[in-house]
């Protein structure tokens, strides 16, 4: 999101190259300082994919920059949408899953221990947050 409101406030100045570069040298940056988390990195990485994606889909094709803004918007919008699909289909097999363990088990030690598992996976526990 960073990089789209960067790209439409700074439009008539910039290219989408000039974003793609932006956003790869902020990474390469970030690397050098060693600030990334593991996960941080990834989603770097991720944005930079879907940029370099776009700006290659539009490479060579005449347009306005704006016009340009609006295919890149369309995309993300897209992409966030999946994400947003992804995140209640994720919800909902949970909600599912507590169901099940509270009728096959209720209070029991293999709810404590269901759950104390879900706590100790990092990449879990940051569902949670």
């Amino acid at each position: 999101m960073k990089y789209m409101v960067y790209y439409r406030d700074n439009l008539a100045n910039i290219s989408l190259k000039a974003v793609c570069q932006k956003a790869e040298n902020d990474l390469e940056s970030a690397r050098k300082a060693e600030l990334l988390t593991r996960n941080e990195e990834k989603t770097f990485l991720r944005v930079n994919t879907f940029l370099e994606n776009i700006w290659l889909k539009m490479e060579g094709i005449t347009q306005a920059e704006c016009d340009i803004y609006e295919k890149v918007k369309e995309a993300f919008s897209g992409e966030a949408d999946g994400l947003e699909k992804q995140t209640e289909t994720v919800s909902q097999t949970l909600q599912n899953v507590f169901d099940f363990m509270e009728a096959a088990f209720g209070d029991s030690q293999e709810m404590v221990a269901f759950i104390t598992e879900l706590n100790n996976c990092a990449s879990h526990s940051r569902y949670f947050q």
